[in-house]
């Protein structure tokens, strides 16, 4: 399994709003041998690029991952003032129904998870 760790010593950050699930490697793990999208990767599994095949980003933040659907995402300072996003429509959405198939986690189970990660 390989998953992209490390950061640029001049690093820029990224603070996110995302509403999906938040997981461990070894979560990750549990999934990779059921999940048909990552033989259709190759043999060596990479969680962006997985997220990347159902359509979902995914953030790191303090050793855990953030997949789901991006409600906002801000560059280092440049935060606008307001942000509004309709829950009831993400929920609906066919990123977020496609995460709930493949993860088995129930949409009724996943919250909004805010972070930022330097990259």
């Amino acid at each position: 399994m390989r998953i992209r760790n490390g950061f640029v010593s001049n690093s820029s950050s990224s603070s996110f709003i995302v509403f999906g699930i938040k997981v461990t490697e070894a979560q990750v793990k549990k999934w990779e041998a059921s999940m048909i999208k990552i033989r259709e990767l190759g043999d060596e599994f990479d969680l962006y690029e997985f997220c990347e095949s159902i359509g979902t980003p995914a953030h790191s933040i303090n050793g855990k991952y953030v997949i789901g659907h991006t409600i906002a995402q801000f560059y280092d300072d440049d935060m606008p003032e307001e942000e509004e996003a309709d829950i009831q429509k993400i929920m609906r959405s066919n990123e977020i129904q496609e995460l709930s198939k493949i993860t088995g986690i129930p949409i009724e189970d996943m919250r909004i998870h805010i972070g930022s990660e330097e990259f």
